[in-house]
């Protein structure tokens, strides 16, 4: 049994993109997980995610035909408008990376702590969130015990490096907000009417 709780947490994060005017959703955004032990040895508690969006649903009247002809219509082919809240707290099965640490087990192999992100985040979007999150103190060319290697593993086996949190953080390509007033913001930029309610859950 373990000693220390151990579930999922969450991150969020908005990617900025360009030449997107005819996308639906030109400037996304993911949720990203570890295990809270990971959060403990990487000192970002203070930073998970537990809040819950709540996002303004546009009323409309649609036409739908049923497999047998009929067609809806009236208060059959109405959706309110409303209010919902969500938080997608299932992790996703995306992209697992992998962090190695300068801890190293009985048999001397460094051990590893992981992230899950998205399919659709792209590797150089892992680079630059991890740097924003992870404080710099903690990533080090020769780690010792408590810290990381500056790059990760993605699910290939290639290597990608972690952007230094001063450039990720000068960066306007990526956004990872750890304050209820910066993912307010995010989240109000991305979604328009969209709100947050901070400390709702985990």
């Amino acid at each position: 049994m373990a000693t220390k709780p151990l579930p999922h947490v969450a991150f969020i994060m908005g990617i900025n993109t360009t030449n997107d005017a005819g996308r639906t959703n030109p400037d996304p955004q993911y949720f990203f997980y570890c295990k809270l032990s990971t959060a403990r040895f990487l000192d970002i508690e203070a930073k998970i995610f537990t809040g819950t969006i709540i996002r303004k649903r546009k009323g409309y009247t649609r036409t739908k035909v049923l497999a047998d002809g009929t067609t809806l219509g009236g208060k059959d082919a109405q959706v309110a408008e409303g209010r919902t809240t969500g938080h997608a707290r299932a992790v996703p099965h995306g992209k697992n990376i992998k962090l190695v640490t300068g801890k190293k087990t009985q048999k001397g192999n460094y051990q590893t702590i992981s992230f899950n992100f998205p399919t659709a985040v792209p590797t150089y979007a892992i680079g630059e969130a991890l740097g924003e999150l992870i404080p710099p103190g903690k990533i080090e060319a020769t780690p010792g015990n408590t810290e990381i290697f500056p790059y990760f593993i993605l699910p290939t086996g290639s290597r990608s490096g972690i952007m230094k949190q001063s450039a990720a953080q000068t960066s306007t390509n990526v956004e990872v907000p750890v304050t209820d007033a910066a993912r307010r913001a995010l989240i109000k930029k991305k979604g328009q009417d969209n709100d947050l309610q901070e400390g709702a859950g985990t």
